[in-house]
């Protein structure tokens, strides 16, 4: 069962990006299939790293295409994207040292802070930049 479901409201009108967002989409969803089944702390945190490791490839390729359209507000959102991987990193290593309950918190953080607000809002400031 699918959390949360990819929409054009969310697309930056760049098919490579679209495409990463739509990826980290489903790794979200994963990562709440794996709690809600109780599938273990092994499965949760191998999602958990998978997220980490895609989200580090994305903002990657999503800063190097901003600083090659010239996107002026890059190094704000570098600093945002830097943060945003720093909280799931915690996230990470307080899972993996034993305190489960923090799932509960990881959730919540990425549908709101992470896709609601940074996909919606944040990357939506540097569209225009990418298709101009």
């Amino acid at each position: 069962m699918s959390l949360f479901e990819w929409s054009n409201e969310y697309s930056v009108r760049n098919q490579g990006i679209d495409h990463q967002h739509q990826q980290l989409f489903n790794i979200i969803n994963e990562l709440y299939d794996a709690v809600q089944a109780e599938k273990g702390a092994t499965v949760v945190g191998n999602t958990i790293q998978s997220l980490i490791d895609y989200t580090r490839d994305h903002f990657a390729a999503e800063e190097q295409l901003m600083q090659a359209k010239g996107y002026p507000d890059y190094v704000a959102h570098k600093a945002i994207h830097d943060a945003l991987l720093a909280q799931v990193a915690d996230f990470d290593l307080r899972y993996r040292n034993g305190e489960t309950a923090v799932v509960e918190d990881i959730l919540p953080f990425l549908l709101g802070d992470w896709l609601m607000n940074h996909i919606t809002v944040m990357d939506q400031q540097y569209a225009p930049y990418l298709n101009g």
